[in-house]
């Protein structure tokens, strides 16, 4: 798992990449990673660990936009 830290908009524009490309994901930024399914429709896509993790460095990616009045 990719390490984030978010402090300018290409932090958040390689986030959203890595979610898209890197764990193939066609999701939302409001979605929950929590809730992702792998391809087998079976399996969780990501460890509580993990989602907890990601979901943190959403609602980061949300603050600093907020904070710069950009919209994600």
């Amino acid at each position: 798992m990719n390490q984030y830290t978010i402090n300018s908009i290409d932090d958040i524009k390689q986030f959203f990449k890595d979610a898209h490309d890197m764990y193939q994901l066609e999701w939302h930024p409001d979605d929950d990673f929590h809730f992702f399914m792998k391809a087998d429709e079976v399996t969780l896509a990501f460890t509580d660990e993990d989602a907890e993790y990601l979901n943190k460095i959403m609602v980061e990616s949300f603050n600093f936009c907020d904070n710069n009045d950009i919209d994600v």
